[in-house]
């Protein structure tokens, strides 16, 4: 068997590989990106949104999605919907402290933080932003109200399980 051949089959071997992973990595995620559709053709019917901008799923007290769109006017707004895609609360972006604004607040009290992931939220029945970080090697969520940044509540993970 020459070099040739070798290489060859294993190109074929490879590609073969790559190509199941993929073909499996997308019959996980279809049902989440039907899903994700489905709430995104809601929102743009509920909440007259012509244009869609990002969609948060949340998990906390219940499940929720957090679309971020457009209206017509040109207006931007956050709609929190339930699992079903319900509409539960929708909130003009402009009438609400900003997510820059959120990471100045948040720095100043946890300085020496990496944010890992800011989302928006809905806790205790309220709009609120979700800020998910790390600090001297232990992770802890945060949140801060959606309407004017005060602090709301935070958890700190463990790093150990109890046995």
């Amino acid at each position: 068997m020459s070099v040739q051949r070798i290489i060859m089959m294993v190109a074929i071997v490879i590609i073969a590989l790559v190509t199941a992973a993929l073909l499996y990595y997308q019959s996980i995620q279809k049902p989440l990106w039907n899903h994700e559709s489905d709430i995104a053709a809601k929102a743009r019917d509920e909440a007259q949104l012509v244009k869609i901008d990002e969609i948060y799923k949340y998990v906390w007290d219940s499940p929720m999605w957090v679309v971020k769109g457009k209206t017509d006017a040109g207006d931007e707004q956050y709609v929190w919907m339930d699992q079903d895609g319900n509409v539960v609360l929708t909130l003009q972006a402009a009438e609400q402290i900003s997510k820059d604004s959120v990471v100045q607040l948040f720095m100043q009290s946890h300085s020496g933080a990496s944010i890992i992931r800011m989302q928006p939220a809905y806790v205790n029945n309220t709009p609120a932003w979700e800020i998910y970080f790390s600090q001297d090697g232990k992770y802890s969520y945060s949140f801060y109200s959606f309407h004017d940044g005060s602090f709301m509540d935070e958890y700190h993970l463990t790093g150990k399980t109890a046995s």
